[in-house]
């Protein structure tokens, strides 16, 4: 899409934002899950696929991972989960998790690089 972007709309400043991927939750039966390896693999695949755009000129020049608090969507209710945080819907204080995801991204930011060199026993284990 950037390079399409780029080529048939003359390579215009473009910013991503609110970029994740979502699980699918019962909301009758929501267990708190941390593990989000999916995301953490989806997030992986974007940004290499985002830094060789880059690379090839394109002129991206912001980036938002979806990374605030599980919440209300629109289409989906209570049963889709995208953040790199986990609310406890049930509890009375609605209390704020951080997933696997939510420690990766931090280490990404951190200086951590992209790509398979970056083993989840070597991000988690802390």
């Amino acid at each position: 899409m950037l390079e399409h972007i780029k080529v048939y709309y003359g390579n215009p400043p473009v910013m991503i934002h609110e970029n994740g991927d979502a699980e699918a939750v019962d909301p009758a039966n929501p267990e708190l899950t941390y593990d989000d390896d999916f995301r953490i693999n989806f997030l992986n695949q974007y940004l290499e696929a985002l830094l060789l755009s880059i690379r090839n000129g394109s002129n991206t020049q912001g980036y938002f991972v979806w990374s605030f608090i599980d919440t209300f969507e629109f289409q989906l209710g209570y049963t889709a989960r995208f953040r790199l945080y986990r609310v406890d819907f049930t509890s009375e204080a609605k209390t704020r998790y951080q997933r696997k995801s939510a420690q990766w991204y931090a280490q990404l930011l951190g200086g951590n690089r992209l790509g398979k060199n970056t083993s989840e026993q070597d991000v988690y284990d802390e």
